[in-house]
């Protein structure tokens, strides 16, 4: 957070001033209504609602995945966490590589796409006995690369969104006249957050469907009901990513139609200030500078 801050104080005096103006309540409620009618708005917030659901639903189970599936113990999960750090770095620079090459949309539908298939893999291998066994030197190496692999991607996909949901801002202002950055990026950071709750619900409605063990020690667990939670577990959270990857189709701004409102916008800011420095001119008393 602090390299984050200080790398980008520099730009604060760069950044847009909205103009002071008085809103009524009434106003204020028809802006929102016309900001979320944004359909490529609608499409993200469609995409991270439902993807909350499926990461929350993970979240849940993962620890009775390492512990009871794979047999880890708690020392051997620090190199999920180690992991995560440079696909963090990694997935930071691989991000605008990809949106540049392949255009935002298609960058990020890809990467999540391969991101799912990355982190179904390798519960759909021991469900065909093709991973190594519990206890095989092998299988936290494969375990800690296909984390990696899925995280990097999918962080990737993430920092591609943050961007979209700029171009909605942009996309918005010149459609309503109205720029609601603060609006869109909290609502994009807070539904996803209720709907992995909602998601973590779910988690704990599979583990009460299969009759899961309270307390259970890792290796006692009947191997028919490990079985039955991950068959109950791939294709739901299959179908939700899914789901969150297909919704993003209809997001509809593309590169010249992004450029095309960058360019209105500033015709707009430009029109703006010359009536404004026409405006102060003309109050100026006879023979001032």
């Amino acid at each position: 957070i602090l390299i984050s801050s200080l790398a980008t104080h520099r730009e604060i005096p760069k950044l847009r001033q909205p103009p002071a103006r008085a809103v009524t309540l009434g106003q204020t409620f028809r802006e929102l209504a016309q900001t979320f009618a944004n359909p490529s708005l609608l499409a993200l917030i469609a995409s991270g609602l439902i993807s909350g659901l499926g990461g929350g639903m993970t979240s849940a189970l993962s620890a009775y995945f390492n512990f009871h599936i794979w047999g880890l113990t708690p020392q051997a999960t620090v190199w999920f966490v180690l992991g995560y750090f440079p696909a963090t770095i990694t997935g930071s620079i691989l991000a605008p590589i990809a949106a540049k090459r392949m255009g935002k949309k298609r960058a990020m539908i890809s990467l999540f796409a391969v991101s799912l298939c990355a982190m179904l893999i390798p519960l759909s291998l021991r469900m065909l006995n093709v991973m190594p066994p519990n206890g095989h030197p092998l299988l936290l190496p494969i375990l800690v690369v296909d984390t990696f692999v899925a995280a990097l991607l999918g962080i990737s996909g993430y920092i591609i969104v943050s961007s979209m949901i700029a171009d909605v801002v942009e996309d918005n202002a010149v459609r309503t006249g109205v720029r609601s950055e603060g609006l869109l990026f909290a609502t994009n950071g807070l539904l996803p957050k209720i709907t992995g709750a909602v998601g973590g619900f779910i988690g704990t409605l599979i583990l009460t469907g299969v009759h899961f063990p309270d307390h259970a020690v890792p290796g006692t667990v009947d191997p028919a009901i490990l079985r039955q939670m991950v068959l109950i577990y791939l294709p739901i959270t299959a179908i939700f990513n899914g789901a969150a990857i297909a919704v993003l189709v209809f997001y509809k701004i593309d590169r010249a139609s992004h450029e095309r409102n960058q360019e209105l916008l500033r015709q707009a800011e430009a029109g703006a200030a010359t009536i404004e420095l026409a405006t102060e001119v003309g109050a100026r008393p006879p023979g001032a500078i």
